[in-house]
Formats: structure tokens, C-alpha cells, sequence
């Protein structure tokens, strides 16, 4: 199961959530501190409204992709392509790779996908952690 944090402190005041499998108390690597992220389920139950036509969704955050239930679930709802990290990133490797991501679609007019290709292609794995970009598209 995979969670996304939404930068909440966890609170005891979302366990009628985590009883229904909406949330999860989940920790950081390398922090003690733990916080409120969401499941698959979340956006399934509260997400009401339809992604519009040619929808994409990048979530810059560890393991965004290490299972497809989120990406999967928004996909039920619309959402067109979803990418994300399959591993561990580091802040550094992450805000480089996403410039470059956006620089191919919106200056260097590549699709998405060749967009992706092209990040994990030039700058290759995370040097420190082995995370990749991975995109996975539902709809063209």
C-alpha cells in the first residue's frame, strides 16, 4: 500500500480516517516525526469532480510510483498520465529532474513520455538513492 504525504503532523484526530483506510500514520525517512498521508481509497471516496481531457499529474515525492493504486485510482477518475519517483529521491536530484521534465515539454515542445525518457536518459538514476522517473499514461 502507498500513501501520499500531504504535510499534515499526524494527529489522533484523523484515526476515524485510517479506521477507513483513507489515511495512514506514516514517517519519513531519516525523521522521527510522523504525519498524515493519504491512500488510494482518499481519492477515491472524496475526490468528486472528473480530471479534465489531457490531464497530468506529477508527484515530486519518494516512491510516488512504487505501486500504481493512486495513479490508478486518479486514472478512474480522469487523469490522463501520472508521474512520479519508483524509489527513494534526493531534494537536490528531484528539483534538477523536474526542471529538465518541464524544460522538454513546455520550452523544447517533447510529449511526456518523451519527456521522461529523455530526464532519466541525460541525468540518469538518482546518484544517491537509484530513484528513477517513471510515467505512466492512461489516455492520449
Amino acid at each position: 500500500m502507498n500513501g501520499l504525504f500531504i504535510g499534515l503532523p499526524w494527529s489522533e484526530e484523523y484515526s476515524y480516517l485510517k479506521t477507513a483506510w483513507l489515511v495512514a500514520r506514516a514517517r519519513p525517512y531519516g525523521l522521527n516525526k510522523t504525519y498524515l498521508a493519504v491512500l488510494s481509497r482518499f481519492f477515491e471516496v472524496y475526490l468528486r469532480n472528473k480530471f479534465g481531457e489531457d490531464s497530468v499529474v506529477i508527484v515530486a515525492s519518494c516512491y510516488s510510483l512504487f505501486t500504481e493504486e493512486i495513479a490508478d485510482t486518479l486514472a478512474e477518475k480522469g487523469l490522463s498520465i501520472f508521474i512520479g519517483w519508483e524509489g527513494a529521491v534526493s531534494l537536490h536530484y528531484m528539483d534538477l529532474a523536474l526542471k529538465e521534465l518541464i524544460d522538454n515539454v513546455f520550452l523544447k515542445g517533447m510529449s511526456w513520455d518523451e519527456a521522461v525518457r529523455c530526464v532519466n536518459e541525460e541525468l540518469g538514476p538518482d546518484p544517491i538513492s537509484g530513484g528513477k522517473l517513471k510515467i505512466i499514461i492512461y489516455r492520449r
